[in-house]
């Protein structure tokens, strides 16, 4: 929430400063593992579902989100020839994915 606050701040001010905040902020909103999107996707499968159920669901969920962004950060890598931060983020959230117990 405080990206969506800092980026409320900072538009009337500066425009072209508040676009990074509001990007972090969707993005930390991913329903991905270890994202807070994350965790409020298995706070909301909790109420319904048993929590092993809610664990797969999240997982399965993870990898279908993680996919595209790391195919994401491999064509960036590959266009700009130095770009690597989508990449190494997509490989970090696979390595918790496949890692996490």
């Amino acid at each position: 929430m405080m990206n969506f606050f800092c980026a409320a701040i900072l538009y009337p001010l500066a425009p072209r400063l508040s676009i990074p905040h509001l990007a972090l902020g969707v993005f930390n909103l991913l329903p991905v593992m270890s994202l807070d999107g994350g965790h409020l996707l298995y706070l909301f499968l909790s109420r319904h579902y048993q929590p092993r159920t809610c664990e797969r669901v999240l997982r399965i969920t993870t990898f279908v989100l993680v996919l595209p962004l790391f195919a994401a950060g491999i064509y960036l890598l590959f266009r700009s020839s130095y770009n690597y931060s989508l990449l190494a983020i997509s490989l970090y959230l696979l390595a918790i994915l496949f890692l996490k117990n």
